[in-house]
């Protein structure tokens, strides 16, 4: 009797308590609160399966979510529920297919780095964790990411590559892992990159913003 009354009512106990769950979420996007501004004021915004980023009008980055293994970039490895500037005069940031990193450039075309360096995806010359930002190069002008490693464009049109290579994913001609940024393809000017969970693209159009000098000089974009 009790096995046919738990067969009856339980199903009828869990739908009833999923409707009120789902009446109580928002129906709508809504603002972030907090004393930072940064749900008003975002112009950019990235996220993956642990944390969130935005850049706001006036180029502060700002990050909130899961913080394990410095994610977030925050200098330590506490969670946060609430937006948390962690640079300034950013224009793009990017975030990883894999176990997490992320990159920033800067208007002054400096690229920085943190989080997990497992494969030396960060390209500081490591395999260590790091949980705050870090220059690693100058001059870039777009910035593409994969699982474990990264491809950046130069302002003068060179392709520089770093991080895991099991699959000559780099391009390089070998299979070695790249600790650092290596110029990877000296053939021609590149215009765009995309990187996959292991394999690299060249040449597919995607403009960056803002336009490289060397792309305003072939006349692609202003």
């Amino acid at each position: 009797m009790k096995n046919k009354f738990f067969t009856r009512i339980l199903p009828c106990i869990c739908a009833l308590s999923l409707m009120l769950c789902l009446y109580k979420l928002p129906a709508e996007p809504v603002a972030l609160a907090g004393n930072t501004g940064a749900a008003d004021m975002a112009q950019t915004t990235a996220a993956n399966e642990y944390t969130s980023a935005a850049i706001t009008q006036d180029g502060r980055l700002m990050v909130w979510g899961a913080n394990y293994q410095g994610y977030l970039g925050t200098d330590g490895t506490g969670d946060t529920v609430l937006p948390t500037e962690i640079m300034s005069d950013v224009v793009s940031i990017y975030t990883s297919e894999g176990p997490i990193f992320s990159a920033a450039l800067k208007k002054d075309g400096s690229l920085w780095t943190w989080g997990n360096n497992n494969f030396g995806q960060l390209g500081d010359g490591t395999k260590d964790n790091n949980p705050v930002p870090q220059k690693i190069m100058d001059g870039a002008a777009m910035v593409s990411m994969g699982q474990y490693h990264c491809a950046a464009v130069k302002n003068d049109g060179t392709l520089w590559v770093w991080g895991d290579n099991q699959g000559g994913q780099l391009g390089d001609g070998t299979t070695d892992t790249c600790l650092e940024p290596k110029n990877g393809f000296r053939y021609a000017k590149i215009v765009s990159i995309t990187l996959q969970h292991s394999h690299l693209c060249r040449g597919m159009l995607s403009l960056p913003k803002p336009c490289p000098s060397f792309l305003q000089a072939a006349g692609i974009c202003r």
